[in-house]
């Protein structure tokens, strides 16, 4: 594995609000809808009081429990355990933060006063032109993640999310402030979040595998849109018009996203700690057998000198004998000296 270190262009960085670990950046060499879950404590603590929040009876990563099967026999439940664990999200010890956030996805725009209209616990339609821009980017890139084997087109549709999610300002929105930012917590926020499962569930089996640093460096990258996008509408300054919830839950997923972030960057250093060490160990060993291969070699040719100085001294010795007796020598049709017993009589 290489030691480059990934980078994201500075246009990327959150001005505000940074987590406090330091993260690596996201870079460009290399299904499914947000649910809630059940997350009671954690997620009421965050919420103040009187904010309507009521806890969600359901796991984003279980299918729901089919009434009437009471009677299921064990290995049955076991078989269905192993398969909820095949397909468990790798989320690095950030699960309660998953949790949290599925579960404020789910409180954005869910009101319970019952006060309220009809027409007044509608969610409003996406109407401003750079989020539509923006859910086209990120349902574009939530398809790409049912076949994660178009990995090429994954890299260019994250790059292309981040250069979105970047280049959206209130400045540049002028006249249209509040319906930008009405969409944005009532759209683009919860749509970031179902592709942030995608991700997770796309990518599961590659989280698991040690050596692969691009993967956490991809799923970091999307988590860094949804916490820029959250602190981008915390500073808005342009107020929402409806009475239905929406801050408190983005500002809940902003806190959350930026703890899990913080648990997968965690886990990013560590591989790359550990990469490195085994690429150096890597290299110690090929030093080592490169010495070896060079001592074995080196023996080898003062043996075969050796051997070489033994014939031609071997040589000598014959040659001198033949030059002492002449008529016992005659020369080999090759040249060779060979010395041949006299066959005369005496």
């Amino acid at each position: 594995m290489g030691d480059k270190k990934p980078h994201l262009p500075d246009t990327f960085e959150p001005k505000d609000d940074e987590p406090p670990a330091k993260r690596p950046k996201f870079t460009h060499d290399k299904d499914g809808e947000a649910e809630p879950s059940d997350h009671n404590s954690d997620a009421r603590d965050s919420f103040p009081s009187g904010s309507q929040y009521t806890p969600q009876k359901s796991d984003p990563d279980k299918d729901e429990e089919v009434p009437g099967n009471d009677g299921a026999e064990e290995s049955s439940a076991s078989q269905e355990n192993a398969e909820a664990g095949k397909h468990r999200l790798e989320l690095f010890g950030q699960d309660q933060d998953w949790k949290g956030i599925t579960a404020a996805t789910k409180r954005i725009g869910l009101s319970n006063n019952k006060a309220l209209s009809h027409k007044d616990q509608q969610i409003p339609s996406p109407e401003s032109q750079p989020i539509k821009e923006l859910l086209k980017v990120i349902e574009g890139a939530r398809q790409l993640y049912r076949s994660v084997t178009k990995t090429p087109e994954i890299f260019d549709a994250v790059t292309k999310l981040h250069q979105s999610v970047a280049e959206l300002s209130e400045a540049s929105c002028q006249g249209t402030e509040i319906q930008v930012i009405t969409d944005i917590y009532f759209h683009a926020v919860p749509k970031l979040v179902g592709l942030l499962k995608a991700v997770l569930k796309g990518r599961r089996r590659q989280l698991k595998e040690e050596d692969n640093l691009a993967v956490l460096e991809e799923v970091i990258g999307v988590q860094d849109c949804l916490f820029i996008l959250c602190t981008k509408a915390r500073g808005w300054r342009s107020k929402l018009t409806t009475v239905l919830p929406a801050k408190q839950p983005v500002q809940h997923i902003r806190l959350r996203i930026g703890a899990m972030r913080s648990g997968f960057i965690k886990e990013y250093d560590r591989r790359k700690v550990l990469l490195k060490r085994i690429s150096n160990q890597a290299r110690s060993r090929a030093r080592e057998e490169a010495r070896i291969q060079q001592e074995k070699h080196e023996c080898e040719e003062k043996q075969r000198k050796l051997e070489e100085r033994r014939r031609q001294v071997r040589e000598d010795v014959l040659r001198s004998q033949l030059m002492s007796s002449p008529q016992r020598h005659r020369a080999c049709k090759d040249g060779s000296m060979v010395c041949k017993a006299s066959q005369s009589a005496p």
